[in-house]
């Protein structure tokens, strides 16, 4: 009898053929294996929270100094989509304007432009933010 007829396993060795096919099961099964977790992950997640923070107008209006300066915000604008959440909407960065003075002027003379960025839920005024696009206007010395 030839080794066509028989019943005997051949190994990896001897059929790269096999090999082959053995090796795409594998992968197969592994991003199946993948796949589902993820979807458990997903499915698992509190669909009500997002992964960035989001805070209201009045919160990222809570903020008291910029660049090391004490301020004043005049108003916070939320910048891109908005989501609805407890009566108020939540943004993840806002468009701001605030003022400042120097320390001998009664009243603020200067404006302050920024983007403000919340880098965790808010917590208080001191919670954890990033500004940018930040611009001082107006008062002695600033064109």
């Amino acid at each position: 009898m030839t080794s066509a007829t028989t019943c005997e396993p051949q190994s990896h060795e001897e059929s790269p053929e096999l090999a082959r096919e053995h090796w795409q099961a594998v992968a197969c099964a592994v991003a199946t294996c993948l796949a589902l977790v993820a979807c458990l992950g997903a499915g698992c997640r509190d669909s009500n929270r997002s992964s960035v923070p989001l805070w209201t107008a009045k919160q990222a209006e809570s903020i008291t100094s910029v660049r090391g300066h004490p301020v004043r915000v005049r108003y916070c604008r939320g910048r891109g989509r908005g989501k609805r959440g407890d009566g108020a909407d939540l943004y993840a960065r806002f468009e701001c304007l605030a003022g400042t003075r120097t320390e001998f002027q009664r009243y603020d003379t200067v404006g302050v432009f920024y983007v403000l960025h919340p880098l965790e839920n808010y917590k208080g005024p001191r919670s954890r933010h990033r500004l940018t696009s930040v611009r001082f206007v107006g008062g002695p010395g600033i064109p």
